[in-house]
């Protein structure tokens, strides 16, 4: 069964397009625009590594400790060529990664670069696996796009109290379970009740 995650668009000088996530695989689509057509004849893109499986549920899809790790395998690094001034690039999707030695998480980010430019250009994607860090949360963001309510530098992050309506327990349990959608709750709990 094909299921569509996620779709970013993009654009930058000398192409746009967009990127989607179906299937645990990335694809990115690009058409080269204006002075840049029939002017370039690759694009280089490079992004982590898939993530690891693990034998535990837990140890699964941990992000790697830095960019240099992420890249070893070079499994989701290459080049393209352009046709008819488009290309498609497909790829795993890559795993989260930590940088300024391990204080700041980075969302799987794909790097792209024409043969005409020297710099990759660089697209998040916010499709993290949920729930897999290194290191505890920062206080302002546990990742780098989505905005935190409950910072765990209090006591209060700890204590559920956004769940205050009376549900069934086969509600709270469908509501608790794991995301599957790659969505992380932007209150980190979501609405799994205070234990």
């Amino acid at each position: 069964m094909e299921t569509e995650c996620k779709v970013v668009t993009y654009s930058k000088p000398e192409f746009d397009g967009f990127i989607k996530v179906q299937n645990n695989k990335l694809e990115v689509y690009g058409k080269l625009k204006g002075e840049f057509r029939n002017k370039i004849n690759e694009i280089s893109y490079m992004a982590a590594d898939p993530p690891r499986d693990s034998y535990s549920f837990y140890g699964s899809g941990m992000p790697y400790y830095n960019f240099e790790q992420a890249i070893t395998n070079k499994e989701n690094i290459g080049s393209v060529v352009v046709d008819n001034n488009e290309f498609k690039i497909t790829m795993s999707i890559p795993n989260s990664y930590y940088e300024m030695l391990g204080t700041v998480y980075i969302e799987p980010t794909v790097f792209l670069k024409p043969d005409v430019n020297n710099t990759y250009y660089k697209f998040v994607m916010d499709i993290g696996i949920p729930y897999r860090f290194l290191t505890h949360p920062s206080i302002n963001t546990y990742s780098s796009v989505t905005p935190k309510l409950y910072k765990p530098s209090a006591p209060e992050f700890y204590s559920c109290s956004h769940n205050n309506e009376n549900r069934s327990q086969e509600q709270i349990l469908r509501e608790s379970e794991y995301p599957c959608d790659r969505v992380m709750p932007i209150n980190y709990w979501g609405k799994k009740p205070a234990l």
